[in-house]
């Protein structure tokens, strides 16, 4: 999970950025594997049951 304050961070850091145009990933990794399955779709196969494992986890955790 992304809190509010690390997103206005990098809100702030891409209005401020000189270039043009600014794309971000929030969070990191999930930018990163986005791409990696973009243009390398089987990889996406391969990880999609373990990333739904993970977001599983991380919800349970988020709402407990």
């Amino acid at each position: 999970m992304v809190s509010a304050e690390e997103v206005a961070a990098a809100v702030l850091a891409c209005i401020r950025s000189n270039e043009s145009p600014v794309e971000i990933g929030l969070p990191t990794a999930s930018g990163r594997l986005a791409t990696l399955g973009y243009l390398m779709p089987g990889v996406s196969r391969l990880l999609r049951s373990l990333l739904e494992w993970r977001g599983a986890r991380a919800k349970r955790a988020f709402m407990a």
